[in-house]
């Protein structure tokens, strides 16, 4: 396991057949409805110009202890909303099991 410190925090995004991969960090209360399926939808900066079809890797990360879990998850982004009723540059990615 890496501490904070030892990560690199450039946004980490692998290109594949013209859709990215992107590895998010995410916080246990917000990923475990993520495993379980209750939570379908994501909401993040656009800063990685997510597309329909991106693959997200959640990573999960323990800010109380300063390090990752070691869990992780896939979804894919079946649908983005990029709207009025967001922060600008924020949007809804919303997302499948894979």
């Amino acid at each position: 396991k890496k501490t904070l410190d030892q990560l690199d925090e450039k946004p980490i995004s692998l290109t594949i057949d013209r859709h990215a991969t992107h590895c998010l960090k995410i916080l246990p209360q917000y990923f475990e409805p993520i495993v379980m399926g209750l939570k379908t939808f994501e909401i993040r900066s656009n800063d990685r110009s997510y597309r329909v079809n991106d693959i997200l890797r959640f990573v999960e990360y323990d800010p109380d202890r300063n390090e990752y879990t070691g869990r992780e998850c896939l979804r894919r982004v079946v649908y983005i909303y990029k709207g009025p009723l967001l922060i600008p540059n924020y949007v809804v990615l919303g997302m499948e099991e894979m």
